[in-house]
């Protein structure tokens, strides 16, 4: 199975998140930091994406005060060679 490394920062309103990733048929996961209302924490996702269609993620944050905050979204992604953007919506 082939798979593509990458790298990604999201940008909330009071959090800030960037790490690694890898995806490989229609499938993405990824690791990295989060620092989000004043408190550091470590953040994972896995997510299914149709290309250029809809991609729904799950992710799961651990903050340093040992809160776990999940989050649901959904999202589009715009591909150019291999740079891509999704905005997501969060539920």
């Amino acid at each position: 199975m082939k798979y593509k490394q990458g790298y990604w920062v999201e940008l909330q309103t009071k959090r800030l998140a960037g790490g690694v990733s890898a995806e490989a048929n229609s499938w993405e996961g990824g690791l990295g930091a989060v620092y989000s209302e004043k408190l550091l924490g470590l953040t994972g996702y896995v997510e299914y994406s149709i290309p250029y269609f809809m991609a729904w993620r799950f992710q799961l944050d651990l903050l340093s005060n040992k809160e776990w905050r999940p989050q649901l979204s959904f999202g589009i992604p715009i591909e150019y060679q291999d740079f891509k953007v999704e905005p997501h919506m969060r539920f």
